[in-house]
Order: C-alpha cells, then structure tokens, then sequence
C-alpha cells in the first residue's frame, strides 16, 4: 500500500512535530503543481519530503501548510532531481537556468574568455556530480527563486576566476574592486534579503534584547530621536568622543549578536555565512530606527 505524502514527510521529523492531516490536500496540490510544470523529470515524493521536513522544522513558528505554499516547490522539485543524477532534469535546470547565469556573468563586464569560462564552470559546479560528491544544486532550499540562487553562485565564481586571472596578468585594479564588492555582493545581499528577511528581523529584534540597557538607549538616542553625539554626550554627561565609541561598539556587538543568531539558527554553510555578514552590515542600519521605535526607552 502507498504511504502517503504526510506519513513521508512526518518521518523526516523529530518525533513531537505534528502535522494536521488536511496537509495532505497542500502537499498534494504543489506536488502537482511542480510535475506538470516538468513533465519530462521523474522524482519520487521521498526524495523530497527530507528538504520539506527541513524547512518546516527550520520554521517551527510558522504552519506546515504556510512554510510549503511560501517555497518554490516546482524549482526545489527540479533541483532535487538533478542532484540525484536524472538526465532529464540535468536538461531542464540548464535550460531553465543558463540564461540567467549568463546575465550575471555579463553584467560583470568580463573579458569574453573569461565570460565564457565563467559560465562553464559555474554550470558544472552547479548541476554536475563530481564522485561521490552531490552537484552544488543540492544545497539549494526552494525559499527563493532558483535562478536567482543560480545569479549568486555565478557572481561568485567570477569574482573567484577574475582574481585569479588577477594574478596572471596585470588588470584594471579599479574594475576589479567594483565587480568584486558592487555587482556580485549586489546580487548576494539582494537574494539574501528575499530568502531571510523574516529571520533577518527575528534574530536583529532578539539580539537588541540582548544588549545592555546602555547599548540600547544610546542606539535609539540616534536611530530614532535623531540625536547627534554632543546631544548625547550632555545627557550623559560625557565627551562626545565617549559616545561615539559607544555607539561603534554598541553596532559591532549587534552585529556580531545578530549574525550568530542567523548562523545558528539558518545552518548556513561558510560562503552563504559571508552573504549574510554583508546583508546584516547593509540591513542594519535601515533596520535599527524600525525594531528601536517599537520599544520603551530604557532606563541608563
């Protein structure tokens, strides 16, 4: 007798998790949905249901049936079948995937041969097996668009193949710098923004939490009332150089608080953990006077 699709699902997850049986109809729904959308692949829902579990335990706060109608079940049905080796799908996601990967590559205004080897090497890494190691696709969630993960993986290696070309030949240090910390960090941070925003603002608002009562109201002195050093500095009686090491230090150690919540809590792997110091380094800020506005001002 086939076991269902909520049997399999439950089985990847720890023993107290509950799953509603109405879930059933969800994953039925979406499970159609991602094999009409590639009628040439062939997966079975067990080959799935471990990266589902996953996501539903990542967001235990969050219901079943909400965690699976947010992924791209279609895209991450896709990925899944070119991880495990399927020709058809090795086909679809190079199609589906190429053209943004090219675009990437040719934003980064690279020399043709480079351009072209980039493309290469990305989509090997990306959907090629290499032993026993899976293709870099099986790391993909399905919590954001799968070429947009595709865009990222491209950047990175064009920096990556740009440096080392670097080291051969002499090039236009101005232009390397811009497309190592502008155009692919563009992309990173913007995909990261879209796939953890929500875990962006929970771990930011635990990690203000955290903060001594200092810390916190010299931050919304600044990021909310809008006060300058010297405004802040007579409130607490100090030189305005004393608040300004205050307000540094107050910012390296939410910053710090907040990456190590997301890393711990996102089980991110060491590049990915890269992406996120950038998107917290350029989320914080614009994040800081929202999270603070919300709170009473502590008493110093």
């Amino acid at each position: 007798m086939p076991v269902g699709k909520v049997a399999l699902l439950a089985a990847s997850l720890p023993t107290e998790a509950k799953l509603d049986g109405t879930l059933e109809g969800e994953l039925d729904r979406v499970w159609d949905g991602a094999c009409a959308a590639w009628p040439e692949v062939r997966l079975d829902f067990a080959a799935i249901a471990p990266l589902l579990a996953r996501e539903i335990q990542r967001a235990r706060d969050t219901s079943p049936a909400e965690v699976i109608r947010a992924l791209h079940v279609g895209d991450l049905y896709l990925a899944c079948a070119c991880a495990e080796g399927d020709a058809a799908a090795l086909r679809a996601i190079d199609a589906h995937c190429s053209a943004a990967i090219r675009d990437v590559v040719r934003r980064l205004r690279l020399a043709p041969d480079l351009c072209e080897e980039t493309v290469q090497v990305t989509r090997e890494l990306l959907f090629v097996k290499r032993g026993e190691a899976p293709p870099k696709v099986a790391r993909y969630s399905g919590r954001g668009d799968l070429r947009s993960w595709t865009m990222v993986v491209a950047a990175r290696e064009a920096v990556r193949l740009s440096r080392a070309q670097a080291r051969e030949q002499p090039v236009d240090a101005a232009a390397l710098l811009d497309v190592a910390t502008s155009s692919s960090a563009d992309v990173e941070v913007e995909y990261m923004k879209r796939t953890y925003r929500a875990e962006f603002e929970q771990a930011l608002g635990d990690a203000l939490a955290q903060l001594p009562a200092r810390d916190r109201t010299v931050l919304k002195y600044r990021y909310v009332d809008g006060l300058n050093g010297r405004r802040i500095a007579s409130i607490y009686k100090v030189h305005p150089a004393t608040v300004t090491r205050w307000l540094d230090a107050a910012r390296l150690a939410l910053a710090s608080l907040c990456r190590s919540l997301l890393e711990s809590r996102l089980g991110l792997g060491e590049r990915d953990i890269e992406s996120l110091e950038r998107l917290v380094r350029s989320q914080l800020d614009l994040s800081l006077s929202r999270h603070l506005a919300g709170t009473s001002r502590d008493r110093a």
